[in-house]
């Protein structure tokens, strides 16, 4: 048996097959049915910035300014709509006057849509929090908190761009830099991970409950840092984070793929891949051979907070806000839905390629139930069973017992009689 052969009959090629077909399914069930759903088109992008309005103030009057005001920071994807809006803000003829200033300041950007791009885009804060989950679960243990820590992360973001929002509605000034607004939230999100860490790892709380305490009582902290409010912002570098373009693509998806490379490098090409396993697999005899399994779990759990930050970071800006209410509410169930798809059951191996699919699979049916016209309530049911299916396909015992049933189905089908083939013969000579 050939080296290719072997490796598409092992069990880590099998858990991560099923996934690609599910979401390969999935695609092919929107490619006869939802129109224009490949279609991937490169459109550039109009939007009035903080800085194309300071440079509009040297030829514009203030008026005109204070009007345009009001599309600061929205995206166009085509002149013409942009142009209209402008239209009706100003007036047709301060349009006319002012057209050729307008088109030289505005920030004009090329960038990729589509409904792929938008799965991807969409997709992005539940992929972060899978990156996180999957390591934790591969130490046999799991992180309830990730939904709870991001909505920190988005608050206390918030909270440093506007202090004392809703009573004072001025903004600081200076106003905050993106460097706090970005760094004191993520050193936050990564303290939730060391708490859940030590109460797992040196406590010895059961990994289920010491995550389940912050994940009830991080609703609770974040509401306190908005002081049970719906804190809005207008932060034009921190709004890059959840819905700027980088190479063409939403910075959401490149944060994933450097989260993605950064993991994929420290558990692959260095031995803290074989020790997470380790770990999961037998935690007491890979303390006899040397490991440092406290302190390695204890990491793992702040590289989950970290990864809850980031995507806590991302839903703040993109909405340009804190709900300390909704923001990644459910989305630790998403998660661990995804590992779950992805092929990692327990501790022990684990399977990052896997997760990954899996997270892209419940994105892709969240975006193909909306585009159908189904009620959103109805996804969670279409979601459950694409899980029970896949992780049934996953199981060999299920395989097995499968193949079994059909092979007996096919035994006790009856054959027929010697006198029945023999009276079939006679009438088909006669």
């Amino acid at each position: 048996m050939s080296t290719w052969e072997m490796r598409l009959k092992s069990e880590s090629f099998q858990k991560v097959l099923w996934p690609i077909v599910a979401l390969v399914v999935i695609l092919l069930f929107n490619l006869f049915f939802t129109k224009g759903f490949f279609r991937i088109e490169v459109k550039t992008n109009f939007e009035l910035t903080e800085k194309s309005l300071r440079n509009l103030e040297k030829t514009m009057p203030a008026e005109v300014i204070a009007k345009l005001e009001r599309l600061k920071n929205q995206d166009y994807t085509d002149e013409k709509n942009f142009l209209s809006v402008v239209q009706e803000t100003i007036g047709e003829e301060q349009t006319a006057q002012y057209k050729s200033s307008i088109m030289q300041h505005v920030s004009k950007e090329k960038r990729l849509f589509g409904s792929l791009i938008d799965i991807l885009n969409r997709g992005a804060p539940t992929m972060l929090l899978t990156i996180g989950m999957t390591l934790v679960y591969a130490t046999g243990g799991i992180d309830l908190s990730v939904g709870s820590v991001l909505a920190i992360s988005g608050a206390m973001a918030a909270y440093l761009i506007r202090p004392g929002y809703p009573w004072v509605l001025e903004y600081p000034d200076p106003p905050t830099s993106i460097l706090l607004a970005v760094c004191v939230p993520l050193l936050i999100a990564m303290l939730a991970g060391l708490w859940n860490g030590f109460l797992v790892a040196y406590v010895g709380v059961q990994p289920i409950i010491a995550t389940l305490i912050l994940m009830v009582a991080g609703r609770g902290i974040a509401q306190l840092i908005t002081q049970g409010q719906i804190i809005i912002f207008v932060h034009e570098a921190f709004e890059f984070v959840g819905g700027g373009f980088l190479l063409r693509l939403p910075f959401p998806v490149i944060l994933v793929i450097v989260m993605l490379a950064i993991t994929y490098f420290l558990t692959r090409k260095t031995a803290l891949g074989m020790f997470i396993e380790a770990v999961g697999a037998n935690p007491t005899a890979s303390r006899f051979m040397g490991l440092q399994a406290r302190q390695i779990k204890l990491v793992l759990y702040m590289l989950s907070g970290l990864c809850a930050g980031i995507a806590g970071l991302i839903i703040c800006s993109d909405i340009r806000g804190a709900d300390a209410n909704n923001a990644g509410l459910f989305l630790e169930l998403d998660a661990i839905a995804s590992v779950i798809i992805g092929g990692t059951m327990a501790g022990g191996r684990f399977r990052l390629a896997g997760s990954m699919f899996g997270a892209l699979i419940i994105q892709s049916l969240t975006t193909t139930i909306l585009t159908r016209g189904v009620p959103p309530e109805v996804t969670l049911v279409y979601k459950a069973i694409v899980i029970i299916l896949v992780v049934l396909i996953q199981s060999e015992n299920f395989r097995r017992l499968f193949t079994q049933y059909f092979a007996r189905m096919k035994m006790a089908s009856p054959a027929p009689s010697l006198s029945q083939e023999g009276a079939e013969e006679s009438s088909h000579v006669k």
